[in-house]
């Protein structure tokens, strides 16, 4: 009796130690254990539109292309590197009947991103380019989720607004779609447009970043394996209501007010990665 006592219990314990380990290989997490390097191919493109471009007349666009890798390095303590690898970045201008003309065609230094953690998080100062990326490109929910729950991302993103940092807060809200043999579809909404303005400041802006992104990531071998995201990113001065377009520029201070009136500017940016090689 007591042997089949025994046999029950061992059979209990195999199966909750079954079950934490499938709990665990179903979580969304880097596992930089499970390899030494990531490859990425990275494409992105963005659409600039800014009235900046041609003032006093219709805004005008430019377009940016960057194609190169992205590798992910783990190292000791838990965290990885990120490397912008061998990237070319081209720039064309649109024309207001669509057509594109490239204006220039270069090769970047790499850059990257240090101490990346298993929620895909970076710690420590980063300047614009790197924070947006930092921010929005590995979104990983802090707890397990079951398919069809959420869960929001806290981001808070410094914009750069004629001199003045504005903090702009707001969420990446995570969504699990689906999760089959390990693989987790995974979609996202970016929603960053929280911010105040001092009352002294006789200013009126719009900040904000807003966007969407889907996944899939294999939940085993801890790592994604594609990634697709759109964001939206404006930054604008908000004329007031008692403004005189038809004003006269009477000298460089008025010119430069003026210019500062018009200041706006739109970025439309999709990034897709596709992994190419784990080593």
């Amino acid at each position: 009796m007591k042997s089949i006592n025994l046999f029950v219990v061992s059979l209990i314990i195999i199966g909750l130690f079954s079950c934490q380990e499938k709990k665990a290989e179903n979580e969304i997490r880097w596992k930089f254990g499970n390899f030494e390097k990531l490859t990425y191919e990275y494409h992105q493109i963005s659409e600039n539109k800014s009235s900046m471009m041609n003032f006093g007349k219709q805004d005008g666009k430019m377009l940016s292309k960057a194609t190169g890798l992205l590798i992910v390095s783990p190292k000791e303590g838990g965290k990885a590197d990120v490397v912008f690898k061998n990237v070319e970045m081209s720039l064309l201008s649109v024309s207001e009947e669509g057509d594109t003309t490239q204006t220039m065609k270069q090769s970047s230094p790499d850059f990257f991103m240090q101490d990346m953690d298993e929620l895909g998080k970076i710690a420590g100062n980063l300047n614009q380019q790197t924070e947006l990326l930092a921010q929005t490109l590995f979104p990983i929910p802090s707890e397990k989720l079951k398919v069809g729950q959420t869960s929001k991302i806290p981001i808070s993103m410094p914009f750069n607004m004629l001199g003045s940092i504005i903090n702009v807060t707001g969420f990446n809200e995570v969504k699990l779609e689906s999760l089959e043999d390990a693989k987790a579809k995974v979609s996202t909404i970016i929603d960053v447009s929280e911010f105040e303005i001092p009352e002294d400041a006789n200013v009126n802006y719009e900040c904000y970043l807003k966007g969407s992104s889907n996944y899939t990531f294999d939940t085993t071998q801890g790592y994604f394996d594609t990634i697709d995201l759109n964001i939206t990113m404006v930054l604008k001065n908000l004329a007031s209501d008692n403004q005189d377009e038809n004003d006269s520029l009477a000298g460089q201070e008025d010119l430069l007010k003026k210019l500062a009136e018009k200041f706006g500017m739109e970025v439309n940016t999709k990034i897709s990665l596709r992994l190419k090689e784990v080593k």
